[in-house]
């Protein structure tokens, strides 16, 4: 009974020993052995980002990534990235944090691009973010715009340009001989009734010269006139008035502001339009530049891919036998927890 007591304390002794020195091996592998140092940095997108991302400087490994926080703010949302980072390393205050990420098939990582300021960041400062380093990322932003772009502006205005061309060009069709023809017409009819309208105007001119500028008619202009000369005067009151004609002036003023603003804001739209052109050839260059570099990884994972599907199978029973032996002894050490200690006990030969 003793014996099964020391047993159980041993085998229990070792398991401790084992485990501690797992923790122990994974501290070293993840470089948490050392003391750190808190900095923090801010993005509107952290896709790929999470606790334990490494944070390198320069491409060497000084931390990780131990917090990822969401803040609103006027309607917008942007991601605060905690970073633990290893005590006393100096990182010049110009430094840039980028999301990056190191091969095609690699995982992604936090860049802090080192600048040239002889200041260092204080634990706790924060590290200003950088434009993302991923080209697959832009070059999609970039495509998506363009295509959103042709949907929304370039196909409906062909379409309505098309269509009024195609009307145009039937109205014309079908309408030419219709309408010289009545052109035709209405000439002939004028050549021949043009003594008559001209006998009829004249005599509407004598009509009106002899009714309008008769006595009464006379009058009638006078009154009228009268009238005319009340009403502006009103309209000088009542309309025209000093309070009115400073409103006047103040809504003239305010168009004119109005006017100038809106020219400042259409350079500043030319000059924003110019830039997205710039942006848009730089992507291209960088497309091109490294075209071959983008169809080798291509390659390289179909290639992978390829080798990983072939030996599938074996693989797949290399687990499930892995799975059964384990299963196995871990049956074994339940039922005789000192096998670890002494081993299986062989069987004597029989004589």
């Amino acid at each position: 009974m003793r014996s099964n007591s020391i047993n159980y304390v041993a085998v229990g002794l070792f398991v401790v020993i084992v485990v501690a020195a797992f923790v122990v091996f994974f501290a070293f592998l993840t470089g948490r052995t050392t003391a750190r140092e808190t900095y923090f940095t801010e993005y509107e997108h952290v896709g790929g980002v999470r606790d334990g991302t490494a944070v390198q400087f320069q491409g060497y490994r000084i931390g990780e990534v131990t917090g990822i926080e969401p803040r609103t703010s006027a309607g917008r949302t942007r991601f605060r990235v905690k970073m633990a980072l290893r005590e006393g390393f100096p990182i010049p205050r110009d430094s840039t944090a980028v999301i990056a990420t190191s091969s095609l098939l690699g995982g992604v990582n936090i860049q802090i691009q080192g600048g040239t300021a002889e200041q260092t960041l204080a634990p706790g400062a924060r590290i200003e973010p950088g434009a993302s380093a991923d080209l697959f990322t832009a070059v999609s932003t970039v495509a998506e715009q363009i295509n959103q772009l042709s949907q929304d502006g370039v196909g409906p205005l062909m379409s309505q340009i098309n269509a009024a061309a195609k009307a145009l060009s039937s109205a014309t069709t079908d309408s030419a001989p219709k309408i010289a023809d009545n052109l035709q017409r209405v000439t002939r009819a004028l050549a021949e009734d043009a003594p008559a309208i001209a006998d009829e105007l004249r005599a509407l001119s004598e009509r009106m010269n002899r009714d309008t500028l008769g006595p009464e008619a006379s009058a009638d202009l006078r009154a009228s006139a009268a009238n005319i000369a009340a009403a502006s005067d009103k309209l000088n009151t009542d309309v025209l008035s000093v309070a009115n004609r400073e409103r006047i002036r103040t809504s003239l003023n305010n168009l004119q502001t109005f006017s100038k603003r809106f020219s400042t804001l259409a350079a500043d739209l030319q000059t924003t339009q110019a830039k997205l052109d710039e942006l848009a050839g730089a992507l291209n260059t960088e497309v091109d530049a490294n075209r071959e570099h983008i169809r080798t990884s291509v390659r390289d994972l179909q290639h992978t891919l390829d080798a990983v599907a072939r030996h599938i199978d074996a693989i797949t029973r290399n687990l499930e036998g892995t799975s059964r032996n384990m299963s196995e002894f871990t049956r074994q050490i339940r039922r005789d927890p000192s096998m670890l200690l002494r081993g299986r006990e062989q069987a004597s030969p029989e004589r």
